[in-house]
């Protein structure tokens, strides 16, 4: 099965009027299970970028591409902004589990109880990594208790 059909990871992009710039990630399963993330960035010539998560679900799917990208520091795209700097981080250390069982190692690293936070000037919302779903390439990511 392709992971795309069921997960989605998107950076868009564009530019308006007065230097204004858009960068908008959406984090999207294309399941009734799981919910969506969906983070926002507007920057202006002369001003500090604007940071608004328009939609936070309780569990949702996040691709291991972006894990790992968040993990390095580096942005998904060419235009896009370095997560950092979108107020998006990952804490924690991975949790130790049986090593035969899948977790993404091969393809850049397990992210099973890390914590992946998403910074705004007024919120503050934090995901736990719970398990890793090889046919979707995708973690499952649910609000903490």
């Amino acid at each position: 099965m392709n992971p795309c059909q069921l997960t989605e990871s998107i950076w868009q992009w564009r530019t308006g009027g007065l230097g204004e710039q858009l960068f908008r990630l959406k984090m999207k399963s294309n399941t009734e299970e799981y919910g969506d993330i969906v983070i926002e960035q507007t920057t202006w010539d002369l001003m500090s970028p604007v940071i608004r998560v328009i939609k936070a679900d309780p569990k949702a799917l996040v691709t291991h591409e972006i894990l790992v990208d968040i993990r390095r520091g580096m942005p998904l795209c060419e235009h896009a902004p370095e997560y950092a700097s979108m107020g998006i981080r990952l804490e924690g250390e991975p949790a130790q589990h049986d090593p035969d069982r899948e977790c993404g190692m091969l393809y850049g690293g397990c992210f099973e109880g890390m914590m992946l936070h998403v910074e705004t000037g007024e919120h503050h919302y934090v995901w736990r990594i719970t398990e890793y779903l090889p046919d979707q390439h995708a973690w499952v990511a649910t609000w903490p208790d």
